[in-house]
């Protein structure tokens, strides 16, 4: 199997990682964020009161499209190691892999294929979850973050962005996510050959895709597919 001419842009959330139960509990997250709890706790063991570190998190991500949590940890003067770790240790507690997608991603990067990441995380949020999956940074050509893009992937000019970055032609390019809409619709509109969105997440999906989307239960699938239509 050889998929060498394939470009294949993968989603995290829900298609490669997923929160745990406790991860959605009210009294787990800051600002509707389970991540945000650790860079806190930090802020107050430096001195801070809690609402006035809370306040200044919450002015610093709000409405703000390019953050990254390390601009965060920069600019209140956490030392990097020991952010890093809490940080770390957070997503290990709180987050649960998708290994068939993770075995699927190895598969393809195996056959040759170039994988990528397109997320609604900023850079650092992805690496993390990506860490806890057991892919490094380095095993994806590009991620393309939300502090990258400027925007989530539910906006049009965020996949106008990325689609073009990918440089090959369009039935070489497949997106692969949860979110019917998202991951699916919106790429396919703007350049992406084909969408395979994994079923039974959670997520509300038609039962008859528009073209150029596929439903899959199981990512595994994946390889096998593309390989048929390189013949």
């Amino acid at each position: 199997m050889s998929l060498q001419n394939q470009h294949i842009i993968f989603d995290i959330d829900n298609t490669i990682t997923r929160y745990c139960p406790q991860a959605l509990l009210k009294q787990e997250t800051l600002h509707g964020n389970c991540f945000m709890i650790p860079l806190r706790d930090l802020m107050i063991a430096r001195g801070w009161e809690k609402e006035a570190a809370e306040k200044a998190i919450y002015e610093r991500t709000y409405d703000v499209l390019r953050w990254d949590y390390s601009d965060l940890i920069h600019e209140f003067n956490i030392p990097w190691d020991e952010a890093h770790a809490a940080m770390k240790k957070r997503h290990e507690s709180l987050l649960e892999v998708y290994e068939e997608t993770v075995a699927a991603i190895r598969t393809l990067k195996n056959a040759g294929a170039k994988v990528y990441i397109a997320s609604n995380n900023p850079y650092w949020g992805c690496r993390w979850k990506l860490e806890k999956a057991g892919l490094s940074a380095g095993y994806f050509e590009h991620i393309f973050s939300t502090d990258h893009t400027g925007g989530c992937k539910s906006l049009e000019y965020v996949w106008k962005f990325i689609i073009p970055r990918i440089g090959a032609s369009p039935e070489k390019i497949s997106v692969v996510g949860d979110d019917y809409q998202e991951d699916g619709v919106l790429p396919v509109s703007h350049g992406a050959g084909r969408a395979f969105i994994l079923t039974g997440r959670g997520v509300e999906i038609p039962p008859k895709p528009a073209p150029g989307i596929t439903l899959l239960a199981n990512p595994m699938d994946i390889p096998e597919k593309l390989t048929a239509m390189e013949k």
